[in-house]
């Protein structure tokens, strides 16, 4: 796999961490919304679900972050 391809890898790996992201915190937030309905503790449930998704995707942001390369040495950029 040459430079270019190297490379769009490493942007579609960034483009997903903004979708992850959106998704994380709604599902979060769909859950505490359940959840809320269910024990009739509004908007606790909600805020509860959004900080787990919120969590969720740091973390996610985190490991993309660490395990991405930015500038290789053997791909042409800076060490």
């Amino acid at each position: 796999m040459g430079y270019y391809g190297r490379s769009m890898m490493k942007a579609g790996r960034a483009a997903a961490v903004g979708y992850f992201i959106i998704i994380a915190m709604l599902l979060g937030s769909g859950a505490g919304w359940l959840v809320d309905g269910w024990l009739h503790s509004a908007p606790w449930g909600v805020l509860v679900g959004f900080l787990f998704g919120l969590a969720a995707s740091a973390k996610e942001l985190w490991t993309i972050a660490r395990t991405t390369k930015l500038n290789d040495p053997g791909e042409g950029g800076t060490p």
